[in-house]
């Protein structure tokens, strides 16, 4: 064989072929811009969200839950926009595994062509039906949030505490997001807040997405224009764990030191963080490093608070 002739080469087309069904599957799954308008926009607020009339959420224990596998069909699709808005979403799980068996099926030739309602045998709904129930989910989740907390709020004496909670409802856009943890890149739904309005026992995250929230606010309004930097609740764990430590073990401490760096970093003269007392009931402790002085659960600690962010915190 001489240079010139050519050389042959075996090739999968399998790739290609997998590529263009991908395509294909993306296309008939892209759920279709006149439905996508019917989906509560995450930019309407938090009382605009409660007015709006949205599908109950399935539970991933309901008994009458059929299979994925047993959903996805060769039949015509056949349904209304009413009966799209009104049928119960399938829980994450199930949403989740719909979507892998699409996949396989499509990509093994068997061409699907519709969805079964896993409660309803009735209703088939086109392809895309996956993505527009995942993208109902986090707002029904966030309105039966909000929806507790306002019951709770509509209990209260009408004060001024209570017109100050319902105005940030009227503000604030369901789907913002803040800081979930400390110095990390994760965020998580302004739901979360919340749970502060309720009677519910508050959890470590709830407090640590708050604190995170706090100093952001407080980086965004200004390098030490409040002058207060929030500590986690793990924390509190650091500062019980070196108790009567001497200085050295203190400074050599890891955990501490990300929290000095960071109190350091911020410019902050008073650190503000949360304590809990034998599992039931939670402190707040204030420091003043300038004064050399600290208090907690005091009032004064939270009307600083209140006063630094502008905010409708009342002690917990």
């Amino acid at each position: 064989m001489s240079l010139e002739e050519p050389i042959e080469v075996d090739t999968d087309p399998s790739p290609g072929i997998d590529a263009a069904l991908h395509a294909a599957l993306d296309n008939e799954t892209r759920v279709p811009n006149p439905i996508l308008d019917l989906l509560p926009s995450p930019e309407i607020t938090v009382s605009s969200l409660l007015e709006k009339s949205l599908p109950a959420l399935l539970s991933p224990s309901a008994i009458n839950l059929r299979p994925v596998k047993s959903s996805t069909t060769n039949a015509a699709a056949r349904w209304t926009v009413k009966e799209l808005l009104e049928a119960a979403i399938p829980p994450r799980r199930w949403l989740s595994d719909l979507e892998i068996t699409l996949r396989k099926e499509w990509l093994t030739s068997a061409r699907v062509t519709s969805i079964r309602h896993p409660t309803n045998s009735n209703l088939h709904f086109p392809l895309w039906v996956g993505n527009f129930w995942y993208s109902l989910v986090d707002a029904v989740e966030q309105k039966e949030k909000w929806k507790r907390a306002e019951g709770w709020v509509s209990r209260l004496v009408q004060d001024p505490k209570v017109y100050e909670a319902r105005g940030l409802m009227q503000q604030i856009p369901w789907g913002m997001r803040i800081w979930a943890l400390t110095g990390a890149e994760s965020s998580s739904f302004v739901g979360v807040l919340a749970r502060l309005l309720s009677t519910d026992w508050l959890r470590e995250r709830h407090l640590d997405t708050l604190g995170s929230y706090l100093n952001f606010r407080a980086s965004e309004d200004g390098e030490g224009r409040t002058g207060y930097w929030v500590g986690d609740v793990y924390f509190s764990t650091c500062l019980k764990r070196v108790y009567r430590a001497t200085r050295a073990t203190i400074r050599a401490d890891w955990d501490l030191k990300k929290y000095r760096d960071g109190i350091t970093a911020c410019g902050s003269k008073r650190l503000l963080f949360p304590a809990n007392l034998d599992n039931n009931h939670w402190v707040t402790f204030g420091v003043d490093f300038e004064k050399q002085e600290f208090c907690y659960g005091a009032p004064s600690c939270f009307a600083a608070l209140r006063h630094a962010y502008s905010l409708p915190l009342y002690p917990i």
